[in-house]
């Protein structure tokens, strides 16, 4: 803000009032001002940039948003949030990620917060082969930043992130609303399975899930699951029998 317009917005907040241009008489208002800067506003009262009556007018309840370094946790959402929806136009699949690129993604410090994030998805989304975003396909000034020289993570990578099979997929919940908690439902009344059949059914309902979200395809499934596609057959199989 200018001086003179710093000034102007202090006359409103403390008469109450506007005058609309080409008028001669003002108008009595009553608004709640809600305001944001991203710069350091007690260090520009210092260098005198911004009135000081101005600062303390305006920051009655301040609420502080830390940026998105500050709050990595945050970050696998945000990037579900992003790619929920998105669809590869050949094989019409859902983009995942790789657990390497998330990797990536968590440990870059993220100058420009949010919109900087929206925009590394939007690119590696478009750019990435198939339907998983790998690490190569994210931009290179976060692979810079990590200090990553090779993108295809090989031995002679710099990298100090976790040595995980480059196929294996981070699981983000692109099937579900991550921004809704799931509805407290009635307490179960049926009998209580011992817990190795009850881990057993669970884990049948959870392979028959990924296949069916794979559209059926046992090798995307098994990929999806971060497991070789014979531990898959050997683990249905099993259930098979069982049953």
């Amino acid at each position: 803000m200018s001086a003179m317009l710093q000034s102007r917005l202090l006359r409103v907040l403390q008469e109450r009032e506007v005058r609309r241009v080409g008028e001669n008489t003002s108008i009595y208002v009553n608004v709640r001002v809600v305001a944001a800067s991203n710069e350091p506003l007690e260090k520009r009262i210092q260098e005198g940039s911004f009135r000081e009556d101005l600062y303390y007018r305006l920051n009655v309840i301040a609420i502080p948003l830390p940026s998105l370094r500050e709050r990595r946790d945050d970050i696998p959402l945000l990037v579900a949030h992003f790619l929920k929806g998105k669809m590869k136009d050949r094989s019409n699949r859902p983009i995942q990620m790789t657990r390497q690129a998330m990797e990536i993604f968590c440990a870059h410090d993220w100058p420009g917060n949010v919109r900087e994030l929206e925009n590394a998805i939007e690119r590696a989304a478009t750019l990435c082969e198939g339907s998983v975003i790998q690490a190569a396909d994210l931009p290179p000034r976060l692979l810079a930043s990590v200090n990553i020289t090779n993108p295809s993570l090989d031995a002679q990578t710099t990298a100090t992130l976790p040595e995980v099979p480059e196929s294996a997929l981070y699981p983000l919940p692109l099937g579900a609303d991550s921004g809704h908690l799931p509805e407290r439902g009635p307490a179960p009344t049926g009998p209580v399975l011992p817990l190795k059949n009850f881990l057993r059914e669970q884990e049948k309902a959870h392979l028959l899930r990924a296949i069916q979200q794979c559209g059926g395809d046992k090798e995307h499934a098994a990929l999806l699951l971060g497991i070789s596609i014979a531990t898959l057959y050997r683990r249905l199989s099993e259930e098979n029998e069982e049953s």
